[in-house]
Order: structure tokens, then C-alpha cells, then sequence
């Protein structure tokens, strides 16, 4: 489903919902992403859900693999819900077990396994391998979202910005949100960011940014070339 809106895309299940409640219902099969030469677009996908206000999604697993040949614009996907409009979705009892694999060309690249950018996640996991290409800002995480809890990553999570002078790599295995409790990881990291102006990578265990009452980390962590930050060591 597309519910188009200007230059605003949002693909889904359900497109775009206000004050939902979405339940019980899973996503299996492929899906594919496509868009040639709309360089202004910006591109909302998640499996159930590509953005919304104000809705609940509970109960919901994607076990679809989701990939993308975007040559245009930028894209915000995940394995539940896309893009979290006004902060204002939440996520409990989900997981996506689908792979996630972009090799694009946008100025933004951003997917998780659950949801993105913002919002509350509770009681969720992702088994999916997450790996995102582009010429610019990368970033992938394994969960995603703002608020995080009793959540955990076991899939390899890769984010690779291959600009030479803008290319940025962020990775984790959480998200970047401020707030993360009781969450773990134990899938593999990567970031590459070619940039040598303002490019670099950035790569942690549970967070790229902050990180608060993390536990149970394992699994191998790397940031490529410069600009490592956020580091957690195997235990």
C-alpha cells in the first residue's frame, strides 16, 4: 500500500494511521523498495506499518525480507514501523525475524528492525541480518526508537556510508535512543564511514550515542577508519 502525500511516501501494510491500534497480524513473503529519479523524495516503509500518530502496534512479527535499490531520495524503513511520526507510536510484543538489506544511493539511509527515529519499544527482539549501503548518512540499528525496554538484538547489524568526502556508518544493536533498559545484543556490528570531511563511523553494542543500564553484550564490534566512538568490549 502507498499513501502518497507531496513528496512524502508511505508504504506499508498500513500506510499511515492516526490514533490506531493495530494487533495479532504478521508479514511473511518479500518486499521491494524502488524509486529511480525522485531526488527530493522521502520514503516512510515499514512491513506493518510505514508511519503514524498516535497508534499502538502490539503482537505483530515481520518475517518478510525487505530490500531496496533506491537510486533517489531517502529512505527510513524497519520490520514493524517505519518512521514514528511525532514520537507518538508504540511498540510491545513485536519482532522481526526478516533480513533488511539496501544498497542505495540517497542522501539518507536509515532501517531497523523495529521501528525508527523515535517513540517507545517494549518487550521486543530482531533476528534479522540489517545492512544498509549509500553514499552518504547511513545508519541501522536492531531495534530503534526512543524509549527501549526488555528488548534484545541477534541479528549482524551493518551501516556503510561510502562517500568519499560525506560518507557516514552509524550501527548498533538497540538504537540511539537516550533511553535503554534492561536490552542486550549479541549480534555483530559493523560501521564504515569513507568520508574525510565530516564523515566517520560510529558503532556501539546497544547504542551509537548514549548509552544507560545496558547488560548481557557479546558479539564482535567494529568502526572502520575514524571517528570510533561508543565502543563496548566483548564479555
Amino acid at each position: 500500500y502507498n499513501a502518497y502525500n507531496s513528496y512524502y511516501y508511505y508504504l506499508g501494510l498500513f500506510g499511515y494511521s492516526m490514533g490506531a491500534t493495530i494487533q495479532n497480524l504478521g508479514i511473511e513473503g518479500s518486499i521491494t523498495i524502488d524509486n529511480e529519479d525522485d531526488y527530493s523524495a522521502y520514503i516512510f516503509m515499514g512491513a506493518i506499518l510505514g508511519s503514524g500518530d498516535n497508534v499502538l502496534i502490539q503482537n505483530c512479527y515481520n518475517k518478510a525480507s525487505i530490500s531496496s535499490m533506491i537510486g533517489a531520495g531517502n529512505v527510513y524503513c524497519a520490520g514493524i514501523a517505519g518512521y514514528n511520526d511525532y514520537g507518538t507510536i508504540t511498540i510491545k510484543s513485536c519482532y522481526n525475524a526478516g533480513s533488511i538489506n539496501f544498497d542505495v544511493n540517497p542522501s539518507f539511509s536509515y532501517a531497523y528492525g523495529i521501528t525508527g527515529i523515535s517513540g517507545n519499544v517494549n518487550d521486543c527482539y530482531n533476528v534479522g541480518d540489517i545492512t544498509v549501503k549509500g553514499a552518504s548518512r547511513t545508519a541501522a540499528c536492531g531495534i530503534g526508537g526512543t524509549y527501549v525496554n526488555n528488548c534484545y538484538n541477534v541479528g549482524t547489524i551493518t551501516a556503510e556510508g561510502l562517500s568519499t568526502t560525506s560518507g557516514c556508518g552509524y550501527a548498533s544493536g538497540i538504537t540511539n535512543g537516550s533511553s535503554i533498559y534492561n536490552c542486550y545484543n549479541i549480534g555483530n556490528i559493523k560501521a564504515v564511514g569513507l568520508g574525510d570531511d565530516y564523515g566517520g563511523a560510529y558503532a556501539g553494542g546497544i547504542s551509537y550515542g548514549t548509552m544507560t543500564m545496558f547488560l548481557g553484550l557479546s558479539g564482535t564490534l567494529t568502526g572502520a577508519l575514524h571517528n570510533l566512538t561508543s565502543l563496548i568490549p566483548t564479555v
